[in-house]
């Protein structure tokens, strides 16, 4: 078992499919209370959140190149709103991630010594996010406290094209491997 999932992580990106759209709010939000202690999150399996990190990162993508477009056409007044936006989803999407990917998948990974290897990698993979969020905020934070406009626009282009070139590749690295073994858990409480 240990073979099929490690070779996930390495395999061949497939091409993207259509997925629903279900709102964050909808899924991320309604776990359930029964036999939860205060301050602990009951938190399972659920077969739409792949979907919906999908979706979020459609999304993210899209935002970015209508920031972009913006800076393109010099529509600079667009840019600070359309950051904003992208910054609260950006923050929304990965703390979703944390929550409910990546602690169900390290708590099941966790239990089970023959999984101790994928265990490593979705931590390393964890920590890839973690640097990959704290430079989207940092891109955030600087420029919504810098004005944009043809005086340093190119500098503009130059910091987001960094910012989606290492978003693209954690996520492309997330849904070719990552999603992969948690649509796999389903139901692996019993590991």
């Amino acid at each position: 078992m240990l073979k099929v999932l490690r070779s996930w992580f390495t395999s061949k990106p497939r091409q993207p499919t259509i997925i629903a759209r279900i709102p964050s709010e909808k899924l991320f939000n309604s776990h359930s209370s029964d036999s939860v202690k205060p301050g602990e999150y009951n938190i399972g399996y659920d077969s739409r959140r792949i979907d919906i990190l999908k979706s979020d990162h459609r999304d993210l993508a899209n935002m970015i190149a209508s920031i972009r477009k913006s800076v393109n056409e010099q529509r600079y007044e667009t840019i600070p709103t359309k950051l904003e936006a992208f910054k609260k989803k950006f923050i929304i999407h990965s703390t979703n991630k944390n929550l409910y990917l990546y602690r169900y998948l390290l708590r099941i990974t966790q239990k089970n010594p023959d999984l101790n290897a994928l265990h490593n990698e979705i931590k390393n993979i964890h920590s890839e996010m973690n640097y990959v969020s704290s430079q989207v905020k940092k891109f955030c934070k600087q420029w919504l406290n810098t004005e944009v406009d043809d005086t340093n626009d190119m500098d503009f282009i130059s910091d987001i094209k960094r910012i989606y070139s290492i978003m693209l590749e954690h996520m492309q690295r997330e849904e070719n491997g990552l999603f992969k073994v948690y649509s796999d858990f389903n139901s692996v409480e019993s590991l």
